[in-house]
């Protein structure tokens, strides 16, 4: 339960047993997604006895794939927000706008190359803060950060 709601979800614990990233949604069946959710076990040392997670960046260049397909990210992390360019198979697919991250995971929409609504997406940055999971309009994306 949450924020006046209730459903259902998936958590799946990371190998150090200390983080977790899911899935969940409004209903009953825990393999339906609407959004993802993450979280990291707080740390001794801090104020009140935890210290508060460096934040992420996804600025730089995050190569992979979209489907199968060469994907190529070129991403600015400023504050909370992301823009940047998508390339799929080496050539512009697209710009990102609205680009927004909480905690480990970036929701955005794109334009196409053309000026066009393209769709919404989605990266889950691995615990490594290295590589990353998600979607782009509902195919499978995954990557790996390949420099500034």
């Amino acid at each position: 339960k949450s924020d006046g709601g209730s459903g259902s979800g998936r958590l799946v614990m990371d190998e150090s047993g200390n983080a977790f990233s899911g899935t969940y949604n409004r209903g009953n069946n825990p393999d339906d997604v609407e959004a993802t959710w993450n979280g990291k076990r707080a740390e001794a040392g801090g104020s009140g006895g935890t210290t508060v997670a460096t934040p992420v960046s996804f600025s730089g260049a995050w190569q992979g794939t979209l489907g199968g397909t060469p994907l190529l990210l070129l991403l600015q992390h400023k504050g909370n927000k992301v823009t940047g360019q998508l390339k799929v198979n080496g050539a512009d697919y697209g710009n990102l706008t609205d680009g927004v991250v909480t905690g480990k995971t970036l929701r955005f929409a794109f334009l196409l190359a053309n000026g066009q609504a393209g769709g919404t997406g989605e990266m889950r940055m691995d615990s490594d803060g290295k590589s990353f999971q998600g979607n782009i309009n509902g195919t499978a994306a995954s990557g790996n950060y390949v420099g500034p």
